[in-house]
């Protein structure tokens, strides 16, 4: 029989596992939230062997200002909302600076995401965007001195985040 060991997110704030990956919970813990936006979103940091990644679940530019203190640089983060025009705030993307970041949007969906005023922070941060709309379904693994961006629609990129 599998054993789990089940962690409520809203007990603690950082999980370390034996490999020394440590798992940061930043929301639903986070107090002064729109709870009425932000319900359901978990907005978590992970960080292994040196690598950082950031999911930040459909919280908005209010709920990215509330974050800030806990913020640091990640080289990875996941665009929140799908990249609508209410997420990725210029402060929120001068602390946490993403070498790259993806966004899951669709050439169908209703809001016509990303938003190109978001896009255009991305680029203004020097953060390089990929967008499964455009490219497919999305894998991101972390390589030694960066990572590679492989997809249905596109020929896999490397991305390295040293260089910045």
């Amino acid at each position: 029989a599998l054993k789990l060991n089940i962690i409520s997110a809203d007990r603690v704030d950082v999980v370390q596992f034996s490999s020394g990956t440590e798992v940061s919970v930043l929301l639903p813990k986070l107090k002064g939230a729109d709870v009425e936006f932000v319900k359901e979103s978990l907005v978590f940091r992970i960080e292994h062997e040196g690598r950082s990644m950031l999911f930040t679940g459909d919280v908005n530019v209010d709920v990215e200002t509330l974050l800030l203190s806990k913020l640091k640089q990640t080289e990875f983060l996941k665009v929140a909302h799908h990249g609508s025009d209410t997420s990725s705030g210029e402060r929120f993307l001068d602390v946490v600076q993403p070498c790259l970041a993806a966004v899951s949007s669709s050439h169908r969906g209703r809001g016509h995401f990303p938003h190109p005023e978001v896009v255009a922070r991305y680029k203004a941060s020097n953060t390089q965007l990929f967008q499964n709309r455009d490219r497919g379904a999305l894998r991101i693994s972390a390589l030694a001195s960066g990572w590679r961006v492989e997809s249905v629609l596109a020929p896999s990129q490397d991305v390295d985040c040293t260089t910045r």
